[in-house]
């Protein structure tokens, strides 16, 4: 199998597994024909990017808009289950930052209405998005790996400390903690490459 194809079947994977089950209307918004600057926008609404030229480097490596919102987004939802629950706190963060990147209010409210909102992902989801970021990261350029990576971290802190005990001196619990370290292990694998 050759790599490029073995990295769209990953992506194609990915993306069904996070839409699994779904609104079919999201789906079909996410995945819908675009001009190049919609999917600038969309690109730069479900990664952060703000740099035109990365944002091109995503499309021609053959980024769709849904594979690189689940790629993106689902770091985050294992960050809000990492305690064996979701906080509703965490729910609308989720939720705020999403409308905050530009992604419509009703995009955003099907996107927090999926059902890894009422029931917690496996660790399956978890091997295949890991396989995806194998597969993907150390093809891009590292100025856009950086970005990438670090707007997923600084993201999924932002989910973690959105509930939590204060009085502990910290939002983010321990068990937060680890799936942060996992994510980061994962996505800064390919920093020095």
């Amino acid at each position: 199998m050759q790599l490029g194809h073995k990295k769209e079947t990953l992506g194609r994977t990915l993306e069904n597994a996070f839409f699994f089950r779904m609104d079919q209307e999201l789906i079909a918004e996410l995945q819908r024909s675009m001009s190049l600057e919609e999917k600038l926008e969309a690109f730069q609404n479900a990664t952060g990017i703000r740099n035109r030229k990365q944002l091109l480097g995503l499309v021609n490596a053959g980024f769709e808009v849904s594979t690189l919102t689940a790629f993106t987004w689902l770091p985050l939802v294992f960050v809000a289950w990492a305690d064996g629950h979701l906080d509703s706190k965490e729910k609308e963060t989720i939720l705020a930052t999403l409308v905050g990147k530009g992604i419509s209010p009703s995009t955003a409210a099907m996107l927090t209405d999926h059902e890894w909102f009422c029931k917690q992902p496996d660790d399956e989801l978890w091997d295949l998005w890991q396989q995806f970021t194998f597969s993907t990261l150390n093809r891009q350029p590292a100025s856009l790996r950086n970005e990438l990576m670090d707007e997923i971290v600084t993201l999924c802190h932002l989910v973690a400390n959105a509930s939590g005990d204060v009085f502990a001196g910290s939002n983010i619990s321990d068990q937060e903690r680890r799936v942060i370290d996992r994510v980061s292990k994962t996505l800064y694998m390919y920093q020095a490459a």
